[in-house]
């Protein structure tokens, strides 16, 4: 789910069952048979509409642009797409392999973040510069946490070397205009990483928050909260 920019707008993602293909039904394979789209609410009017995505899709992870737009990246496969609140597409792209967050830079140039890290942006001339941000063997974007838009055409990308929820969590931030990356935090015990605001960053590790401040490169303390074997905090909601 997104919210745009203005607040007038809910995105979210829904996937139906073909079931009026004989081999959707019951069930079936997800890649021909699971349909998803991306629908808009109007919280001001109550008016919705719906852009349906490719068959393949996956389930779409939706970050909202500017104004009143949405982009929705296609998990199971490389296609991104820049749709308006009324469903109209605006723009879209595939880039060969699973992307994992979808955005637009101010130019209109369409990128995405792929499960390998590269970042790859569609330039003017259709030609793609690609950056390769994690640049370790076996690293790889965290499943578990979310790509975010850290604004002035940065983003937070969190890694791992796990795939399973709980594993450390390292990150970069990287500009995508400048293809350089500002800042790189090998994985070691945060296993959970949020943006606070746009100049911090919240990682949460199994007995404590900390802040890692993006003009600083330094980390603080801020809660510590008991781990037993019942209970512990897992991940971070921003």
């Amino acid at each position: 789910m997104a919210l745009s920019a203005g607040e007038r707008y809910v995105f979210y993602a829904t996937i139906r069952n073909r079931s009026e293909l004989s081999q959707c039904n019951p069930g079936g394979d997800a890649a021909v048979c699971d349909l998803a789209a991306v629908a808009s609410l109007d919280l001001t009017t109550g008016a919705s509409s719906q852009t349906v995505l490719p068959q393949g899709c996956g389930y779409p992870v939706l970050h909202a642009g500017s104004a009143n737009m949405v982009v929705a990246a296609c998990t199971n496969m490389g296609y991104v797409q820049e749709m308006d609140a009324q469903g109209h597409v605006l723009a879209h792209d595939d880039f060969g392999a699973r992307a994992l967050f979808g955005f637009v830079l101010s130019d209109g140039r369409l990128g995405a973040v792929l499960r390998d890290g590269t970042v790859p942006l569609r330039n003017q001339d259709q030609s793609v510069t690609r950056i390769d941000t994690l640049q370790t063997r076996g690293a790889v974007v965290s499943p578990t946490d979310q790509t975010f838009d850290l604004g002035n055409n940065r983003l937070l990308i969190p890694y791992t070397f796990g795939n399973v929820v709980g594993s450390p969590v390292g990150f970069v931030v990287v500009n995508v205009v400048t293809q350089r990356v500002e800042h790189r935090v090998a994985p070691t015990t945060a296993v959970s990483v949020v943006p606070r605001g746009s100049s911090q960053l919240l990682l949460l590790s199994r007995g404590a928050i900390h802040t890692y401040d993006l003009g600083t490169a330094s980390t603080a303390e801020v809660a510590y909260h008991p781990v037993t074997n019942q209970t512990a905090a897992e991940v971070l909601v921003p």
